[in-house]
């Protein structure tokens, strides 16, 4: 009974993941060369499928290196999201901005023509980061761009150079899911 339960549960998760890999195909998510092209090599990125909250994902991590590379990025595209998902997010960043003392974190809307998104600037203990969330057709899109070890009174400068590079990416991430699916983004 067990065995049975099993193979089926493994069989569906290799459906998904399948099925996934065709609603985002790889060359409509941020790749090496997108990096390059934006003036960033990256020193380490990785990407994956996983199942976050019942819904399946595409998760990208990278380490920008040089001189003027943004820091650490963070990608997901989340396929088949519930605005309820979208709120919940939304509802968790206000609740910690409100409710946090020792860091500073601002929520702001940021909708626009047919879509729904905020964006969060966090300053903190020597780290900061900028991160956008799009809700559109049900998928969700978030860009967050962080930095740690910031040197003392810089903070505010690498939060703004956090907050470029997360629209740029967020820009360039726009354009590729919109490649494949005309009604969206």
């Amino acid at each position: 009974m067990m065995l049975r339960f099993s193979i089926g549960m493994t069989c569906l998760l290799f459906t998904l993941v399948a099925v996934t890999s065709l609603v985002v195909p790889a060359d409509r998510f941020l790749g090496t060369e997108d990096l390059l092209d934006l003036g960033w090599p990256s020193e380490r990125l990785a990407k994956e499928q996983l199942e976050r909250y019942g819904y399946l994902c595409i998760d990208l991590n990278a380490a920008l290196r040089g001189e003027f590379a943004p820091g650490d990025i963070w990608v997901s595209v989340r396929p088949w999201t519930e605005p309820q998902d979208y709120q919940s997010r939304r509802a968790w960043d206000l609740a910690v901005a409100c409710f946090q003392e020792s860091d500073r974190r601002v929520v702001q809307d940021e909708n626009l023509p047919g879509d729904r998104g905020y964006s969060v600037r966090f300053q903190g203990r020597g780290k900061v980061h900028f991160e956008i969330v799009r809700y559109r057709d049900h998928e969700m899109l978030i860009v967050r761009v962080s930095q740690a070890k910031i040197p003392g009174g810089r903070e505010e400068r690498a939060l703004s150079g956090s907050e470029e590079a997360a629209r740029a990416i967020e820009a360039r991430m726009r354009a590729k899911l919109r490649s494949g699916k005309p009604q969206s983004w």
